[in-house]
């Protein structure tokens, strides 16, 4: 049974924070882009923390789970070619990097999504253990990550990237150019904080989540 009091309290606390996302756009629309952008991924960063909260320190996989999972756009979760021939790399093998470049070489000059990449893997010739360290992994090559390394990070911890991210030579859905810019964090933070909001009121569980503390 949902404690009337503890509800009461996640309202109040929700309402709040629904006014200090709605105040980015008005602090966008004023000349202050970067600084908007910065407060989005913070937020971002923190409702990820809340939800996703297990006792662990797991603040990366948390913030691109929430972009991938909560978001409504399959941007976050498309995979970046040269992120993921990173991550073959970490595996210290030749033969893994060259079965990752050959199956890169059939779809040249876009981003993959993570059934496709997956599949890949899985057809590949690659031992069952690299195959599962690649797949486990995948999110670490995904636009999410790339948000969380060069926007949500260098932003607060220096020395700074600019405000757009664009990919120009990298298509999504036959789109040639691709940019991660405030429109595009800030339309993720209204889908992720609606969709913890909800699960909060729901659950009457501050993010939705009994672990959190």
């Amino acid at each position: 049974m949902l404690s009337d009091e503890k509800l009461f309290f996640v309202k109040e606390y929700f309402a709040e924070f629904r006014e200090k996302v709605n105040r980015l756009d008005e602090l966008s629309r004023r000349s202050f882009r970067e600084e908007a952008l910065i407060l989005c991924v913070v937020y971002i960063d923190y409702l990820a923390s809340g939800k996703y909260y297990d006792g662990t320190d797991r603040n990366k996989e948390n913030f691109c789970r929430a972009l991938c999972e909560l978001s409504h756009n399959d941007f976050f979760s498309a995979i970046h070619p040269k992120q993921l021939l990173k991550e073959a790399e970490k595996l210290g093998s030749d033969d893994v990097q060259s079965e990752i470049q050959q199956m890169l070489n059939g779809h040249p000059g876009r981003f993959l999504t993570q059934d496709e990449v997956s599949q890949g893997i899985k057809s590949s010739p690659l031992p069952s253990t690299v195959k599962d360290a690649l797949t486990k992994n995948l999110w670490r090559a995904s636009v999410s990550a790339i948000c969380y390394t060069i926007i949500r990070c260098q932003s607060i911890h220096g020395p700074g990237h600019g405000i757009d991210l664009t990919f120009g030579k990298t298509a999504f859905l036959g789109q040639p150019s691709v940019a991660i810019d405030f429109d595009l964090m800030y339309q993720a933070l209204q889908a992720i904080f609606s969709e913890v909001e909800s699960a909060s009121l729901k659950t009457g569980e501050f993010f939705g989540n009994p672990q959190y503390r």
